[in-house]
C-alpha cells in the first residue's frame, strides 16, 4: 500500500485534479445514496449517467477537458484499490451469510462461467474495436475493472423486484464472488505485468493490501442482523403473521 500512496503522491502531474475530482465523485455517490434510497432508478446508474455527461462534456470544455483526462491516465491499480473496497462492501452488505453457506456450490458453479464469459466478451469488443489503441496488458486491466463494477450494479436492480429469497441469495451470491475473481485477476495480471512474483516482501504487501478489502466484506456480510441464525427470521416471520 505504501508504494500506491507514493506513486499517488509523488507521480501523478495533475494532483489536484485528481484529488478533487475523487473527493467530487465520493461526495455525490453518498450524497445520492442518501436521498435516493427509494427512488426507482439504481443509484450505480445514475452515477454511470452522470459520469457519461461528465465525459460528453469535456468534449466542449478544456477545463472538464483537463479533469477528465486527470482521471482518465490516473493508475489503473490506484483506481482499482479506491472504488473496489465500495463495490465489495456494497455486495456483500446485500447478501445473506446463511443463505451463502446453503447456496456456496451454486454460486461458484455460476460464478466461474458467468465471470469468464463476460470478461472474455468486453476483451473481445475491446481488442476489436481498439479505439483507445490499448495494449495487451491495458485490455486485460480495463476488462478486470469493467467486470468488477458488475455485482454492485446487480444487486441494486434486483433489491425491490419481488424476487424470492433463494433467488436473490443466488444473485447478490454470484455478485459477491465475481467480485472476488475480478479482485484476484486483476492482481494477477499486475504483478505478472511488472514481474514481481518472485520478490518476497511485494507478496506480503501485496497481501496485506489485499487484507483490507477482503476485511470490508466480511463486515457487511456480519452487519446483517439475521447472517448467522435463519432462525430469528423464521420467529420474526411467525409473530408478523
Amino acid at each position: 500500500m505504501a508504494g500506491i500512496f507514493k506513486e499517488f503522491f509523488f507521480s501523478t502531474e495533475d494532483l489536484p485534479e485528481v484529488i478533487l475530482t475523487l473527493s467530487l465523485i465520493s461526495s455525490i455517490g453518498a450524497f445520492l445514496n442518501r436521498h435516493l434510497e427509494d427512488f426507482p432508478i439504481p443509484v450505480p446508474v445514475i452515477l454511470f449517467l452522470l459520469g457519461c455527461s461528465f465525459e460528453v462534456l469535456s468534449f466542449t470544455s478544456s477545463q472538464v477537458q483537463r479533469y477528465a483526462n486527470a482521471i482518465q491516465w490516473m493508475s489503473p491499480d490506484l483506481f482499482f484499490r479506491i472504488f473496489t473496497p465500495v463495490v465489495f462492501f456494497t455486495t456483500a452488505f446485500d447478501m445473506d451469510t446463511y443463505m451463502l453457506q446453503k447456496l456456496f456450490w451454486q454460486i461458484l458453479l455460476i460464478s466461474i462461467p458467468g465471470f469468464l464469459v463476460n470478461y472474455i466478451l468486453v476483451l473481445w469488443h475491446l481488442a476489436s474495436v481498439n479505439q483507445l489503441l490499448l495494449k495487451p496488458t491495458q485490455w486485460l486491466l480495463f476488462s478486470a475493472i469493467l467486470v468488477s463494477s458488475d455485482p454492485m450494479l446487480t444487486a441494486a436492480a434486483i433489491r425491490d423486484l419481488g424476487l424470492s429469497r433463494s433467488l436473490i441469495s443466488l444473485i447478490n451470491g454470484e455478485s459477491l464472488m465475481t467480485s472476488v475473481i475480478s479482485l484476484i485477476t486483476f492482481t494477477s495480471i499486475m504483478d505478472f505485468d511488472q514481474r514481481l512474483q518472485s520478490k518476497r516482501n511485494h507478496t506480503l504487501g501485496e497481501l496485506v493490501g489485499m487484507s483490507g478489502i477482503f476485511t470490508l466484506a466480511i463486515v457487511g456480510l456480519l452487519l446483517n442482523s439475521t447472517s448467522f441464525k435463519a432462525a430469528i427470521e423464521e420467529t420474526l416471520l411467525l409473530e408478523s403473521s
